[in-house]
């Protein structure tokens, strides 16, 4: 009985602050999508200084012998593919780095590879910030979001959950723009 009372008050408490799966830093108003036709470019996902948990990629790298840092960054490859995937088909007037008015960018901050084991696991974690800009470079939205990947014997591998996560992150952003870019929908 307590898990389902948990489970209400926790579905009660999502209701009240409107389940936000992200967290707006800027969004400048009146939307200003509408002049430019809602056309944004997406520019490849970016991981330029990302930390690894508590440590800079480059620290966590050089634990890791070659075929484990190969692994890796074949993992961000296909991490990147999927977010781009997920991010182009859930929402509209975005385009793969064609020219438009506006570009999103995204940089993922941290990923957090966690661990699976027979007896205990760690999620998988990613962390993003994504930003909107102008031609001339000015941010009109920003925003953060962070999503976990749980390791089980379905999903043990860190590759695999890295995977999912940039699945994860692409619908996320996508509903996000989806609200910002209403012309589009018209």
């Amino acid at each position: 009985m307590k898990h389902i009372s948990f489970a209400v008050a926790a579905s009660l408490a999502c209701f009240a602050t409107a389940c936000s799966q992200w967290t707006v830093i800027k969004s400048v108003e009146p939307n200003p999508y509408a002049a430019g036709g809602c056309k944004v470019s997406v520019q490849p996902l970016d991981f330029t200084g990302i930390r690894v948990g508590a440590i800079t990629e480059e620290q966590w790298l050089a634990k890791k012998p070659p075929e484990e840092t190969a692994s890796y960054g074949a993992d961000k490859t296909t991490m990147a593919a999927n977010f781009q995937s997920e991010l182009l088909g859930n929402a509209t007037g975005l385009s793969a780095g064609a020219p438009a008015p506006y570009s999103l960018k995204t940089k993922v901050t941290m990923w957090e590879p966690g661990f699976f084991t027979a007896f205990v696991n760690k999620p998988s974690e990613a962390s993003i910030v994504m930003t909107v800009v102008d031609d001339k470079g000015e941010v009109l939205d920003e925003i953060t979001t962070t999503t976990q990947v749980p390791a089980s014997i379905y999903n043990p591998s860190t590759g695999g959950r890295m995977h999912t996560s940039g699945k994860q992150l692409g619908r996320i952003v996508a509903k996000y723009m989806s609200g910002r870019l209403t012309c589009a929908a018209k």
